[in-house]
């Protein structure tokens, strides 16, 4: 229903309208996305995986984009370089969905690093591990990763993520968070062979890949997924 109504306002061009200074759409959007947030279920299944997405203090619209399809082509992407028995690191776990689906690509000879700094959303993350009875094959970790090791000042973000920068989608909300780089925390493990890496960090990902200089040189063929937000990371 909401992809039809969607595509109807779309040709009509409804969303151009402004209204005082905004656009109709960038009203009718957040809107429309909270009601079907309220309506789905709580979990929800997404490729056979249950996912909890309510945070619960107004932040997040993560059950939405999950339903309508998440990232379909890297999803694709994903499965084909994610492989049984790699070991994989989620730099920006969110509620999980990567981290969930590496879990099932890598199998119970794997092992997936999940950091996400958010305590809010850290909370539905382990909450999804549980769920789904990966606790074997992933372990979370409550912190940003950065460039250094320390402590930082956490964006929390309006509709998804949160970062260490203030993002256009930030809210007035902050929190502290522990930072740590790759290279400390894989030494601190031992420097375990890294076969994968997914990034999505709201703009700190420059920071992120300063302080992975070593781990990239002891695992040259590492696959990186990254996202790339411009506005993000000006």
């Amino acid at each position: 229903a909401y992809n039809f109504i969607a595509s109807i306002i779309s040709k009509m061009k409804i969303s151009k309208v402004r209204v005082g200074q905004r656009y109709l759409g960038h009203i009718i959007y957040p809107l429309a996305m909270k009601l079907l947030c309220y309506l789905l279920p709580e979990p929800i299944e997404i490729n056979r995986m249950l996912m909890y997405h309510r945070a619960g203090d107004g932040r997040g619209q993560s059950g939405c984009i999950y339903v309508f399809g998440y990232e379909s082509e890297v999803s694709c992407l994903f499965k084909q370089i994610v492989r049984q028995g790699m070991t994989f690191v989620d730099v920006g776990a969110y509620i999980g969905y990567y981290t969930l689906l590496a879990a099932k690509c890598v199998g119970i000879e794997g092992k997936v690093y999940a950091f996400e700094p958010d305590p809010l959303y850290y909370a539905l993350l382990v909450k999804n591990i549980e769920a789904n009875n990966l606790g074997k094959i992933v372990g979370p970790f409550n912190q940003a990763i950065g460039d250094t090791r320390g402590k930082a000042t956490l964006y929390l973000g309006r509709s998804t993520g949160s970062g260490l920068f203030k993002t256009p989608d930030a809210t007035d909300k902050t929190s502290m968070a522990d930072v740590v780089s790759l290279d400390v925390f894989f030494e601190n493990q031992g420097w375990p062979a890294v076969q994968a890496i997914k990034m999505d960090i709201e703009g700190s990902e420059v920071l992120a890949l300063e302080g992975m200089r070593q781990l990239v040189k002891r695992n040259p063929g590492v696959k990186l997924i990254i996202e790339l937000n411009p506005a993000y990371l000006n």
